[in-house]
Parts: structure tokens; C-alpha cells; sequence
């Protein structure tokens, strides 16, 4: 399947980082659905569509380790990359391991991330 045919979700409360990311991958023909409130990207997520999802950590009403919770109870296979502010991922083990991805489910992308990175970590999930 060519990344073409790839459907991408991005969910950042920051709307800056949000159109960043989502003009870097449609350049790259990708299909991309973008919100910058969690909450309204759970109520119009929808199972089997999306190939990634691109989730922020830190966001109001809903963190992105909750929200992929919830992703993942609606749709078992979907893959995510998670943005963080922080250096390392270790505060966010706190969430429990109940919410905080098993082993092997971890990819984590530090901002401000460049272009290249996020293309980089997208394919290599993807293919």
C-alpha cells in the first residue's frame, strides 16, 4: 500500500503544531483528519479507518494516553505515535499501566519535531 493511500488522524490541542503536521503529510499525499480538541476527535473517530494516529500527551479534558485508551478499545489494531513537550517519557508512567502503552506500542516523537523525523517515524510505522 503506498503512503498515498495512508489515513492519518492528528489530535493536538495546539493548532499550530496540528496544521504543521498535517500540511507535512498531505505534501506527501497522505489523507489527514486534524482536531485540536481530544474530545471532538473521540466523537467522530471511527474504527478500521485510520492506518495512524498522532496523538499529543498533554491536552485539556482528555490526555492523550486516555484518549488512546479509548482508540484502542474501539479499534484493537490502530497504530499511534504520541508528541511530547518532554525530553524523556517517564513522568507519564504515572498514568498507570492500565492507560501507558505496553512494550513495543511505545513511539514518541519529542517537539518541536522536524519534518524529517515525523516522515521517518510515519513511515516505519506504516509500512
Amino acid at each position: 500500500m503506498s503512503q498515498a493511500s495512508k489515513r492519518i488522524l492528528v489530535v493536538d490541542d495546539e493548532s499550530d503544531a496540528t496544521l504543521t503536521i498535517k500540511v507535512v503529510l498531505e505534501e506527501y499525499g497522505m489523507l489527514v483528519d486534524s482536531y485540536t480538541d481530544p474530545v471532538t476527535a473521540l466523537k467522530n473517530f471511527k474504527p478500521g479507518v485510520y492506518d495512524l494516529i498522532i496523538l499529543d500527551i498533554s491536552m485539556p479534558e482528555v490526555n492523550g494516553f486516555k484518549l488512546y485508551k479509548r482508540f484502542k478499545s474501539e479499534d484493537p489494531r490502530v497504530k499511534t505515535i504520541f508528541l511530547t513537550a518532554l525530553s524523556t517519557v517517564e513522568p507519564y508512567n504515572i498514568e498507570g499501566s492500565e492507560v501507558f502503552p505496553k512494550e513495543g506500542e511505545r513511539h514518541f516523537l519529542t517537539k518541536p519535531v522536524t519534518n524529517r523525523k515525523l516522515l521517518e517515524q510515519v513511515y516505519s510505522i506504516t509500512n
